[in-house]
């Protein structure tokens, strides 16, 4: 990405997981996204990236679970991915 002058961007999306309520302590490491989100952040971080949190954009949400259709394990709804699409979009520097 240097050798052309370009930014390295990662975006850390999050799974319904963090909002569910599920706190399995049998999960504990990179398989459950409640506690591996520090090391993945710290890691692109370390490598350069310019790091974009959307976990912290769906905490700000009055009601997160309702970002994932059907309020369900799934991908994002609309609402979601536009949070998504708008966080991204502000993050990145356009010259």
């Amino acid at each position: 990405v240097d050798s052309w002058g370009g930014e390295l961007y990662f975006v850390y999306l999050l799974s319904w997981t963090r909002f569910s309520g599920a706190d399995n302590e049998s999960c504990k490491g990179f398989r459950n996204p409640l506690y591996s989100r520090d090391i993945v952040m710290s890691l692109a971080d370390n490598a350069g990236a310019i790091t974009i949190d959307i976990s912290k954009v769906f905490a700000a949400h009055p009601d997160p679970k309702s970002l994932f259709a059907f309020r369900a394990d799934a991908h994002y709804d609309e609402d979601g991915y536009e949070l998504v699409a708008d966080a991204v979009f502000r993050s990145i520097k356009i010259p």
